[in-house]
């Protein structure tokens, strides 16, 4: 599985509610998971891996075997980015609320913050989960726009047939 992020651990923070404390690691961590099971799951396995590979090829050092054209430009820039940034405020939350430690895993508190109880962490995903599904909504009205447009598409997934939730 190649490590392409298709959006920086920087506009995340710019873009989405991840304060800018957030270890820049712990955000890369996420925008992987969210891009290899959220996203995927969305564009097909099929369309995700061709982009990826796209995106990886068009990165220096090497010399852009297949350039990205403006049509992948806009769908990263303008859709999928949109919706990682919804999908890592999403699934962010525990990691950041609920901390792996040598001896047990328990709630991480300073001096400075209050832990969320469990009803407004509840509240708070349930939110982030509407935003999650309106950006996919909208990702994959784009990405049937382009299958419809393109009589090339290679991807079988039926856009339309995607559930959340």
């Amino acid at each position: 599985m190649k490590n392409v992020m298709l959006i920086d651990v920087e506009s995340v923070k710019k873009l989405g509610y991840v304060h800018q404390n957030v270890l820049p690691d712990t955000i890369a961590v996420t925008i992987r998971r969210v891009q290899q099971t959220m996203l995927k799951s969305v564009m097909g396995k099929t369309a995700y891996e061709e982009l990826i590979n796209k995106v990886s090829a068009s990165l220096p050092p090497t010399t852009p075997i297949v350039p990205l054209t403006p049509a992948d430009t806009e769908l990263i820039e303008e859709y999928i980015q949109p919706y990682l940034v919804a999908c890592v405020d999403y699934r962010i939350i525990y990691p950041l609320t609920i901390r792996s430690r040598a001896k047990s895993v328990g709630k991480g508190v300073d001096e400075n913050h209050t832990p969320a109880d469990i009803t407004e962490l509840i509240k708070l995903k349930d939110q982030m989960r509407s935003d999650v599904d309106a950006y996919a909504e909208i990702l994959l009205d784009k990405l049937n726009e382009n299958s419809c447009e393109s009589k090339e598409s290679k991807s079988t997934t039926p856009w339309n047939s995607i559930k959340f939730r």
